[in-house]
């Protein structure tokens, strides 16, 4: 099990900052959907029935006590790790 970094969601993810952008490739789920920066909808999580903001495992390289979430809107930032926010744990077979 593990956190996903925003290049295994968004196909276009392009942040400088990100320290794990060149380590990994967009998931083939996410890729299905057609997730990007722009079209991102398949990124929200629910809390009940509420959109709600999630950690990512990416680190801002910039500012150690940052690390980039998706919020609930779908888009991906940087934020400070004193924020509230839920995880989205993931996990591959084979």
């Amino acid at each position: 099990m593990y956190l996903l970094a925003p290049s295994e969601i968004y196909s276009d993810w392009n942040d400088e900052y990100d320290i794990s952008k060149n380590l990994t490739r967009q998931l083939d789920y996410y890729k299905s959907k057609g997730t990007s920066t722009s079209v991102n909808s398949s990124a929200l999580k629910l809390l009940g029935s509420t959109n709600t903001a999630w950690w990512t495992r990416s680190a801002d390289h910039i500012d150690s006590e940052f690390f980039f979430m998706v919020f609930a809107a779908g888009n991906c930032a940087s934020d400070s790790v004193t924020s509230s926010a839920g995880v989205s744990p993931a996990f591959r077979i084979g």
